[in-house]
């Protein structure tokens, strides 16, 4: 991040933090694709947000358990 005037930084730090809190537990990362999207492109969402790699078949089962996707 470059460097931020006042307290710019915190405000993005907190912001990033609650996004990932939502993550965890709402469908909130559907408004960050378009309507219909691949598996791939929600876990490259996932990784980004929580800046670390996510193992492909753990991400695809916890997805599947949550029902927050339909296949299309």
């Amino acid at each position: 991040m470059p460097k931020l005037g006042f307290d710019h930084k915190e405000i993005i730090l907190y912001a990033l933090k609650r996004l990932q809190w939502k993550l965890e537990y709402t469908n909130i990362a559907q408004y960050l694709l378009p309507k219909e999207f691949p598996l791939t492109e929600l876990q490259q969402v996932y990784e980004i947000v929580f800046a670390k790699k996510f193992d492909v078949r753990n991400f695809r089962k916890k997805i599947a358990q949550l029902k927050i996707v339909k296949e299309t």
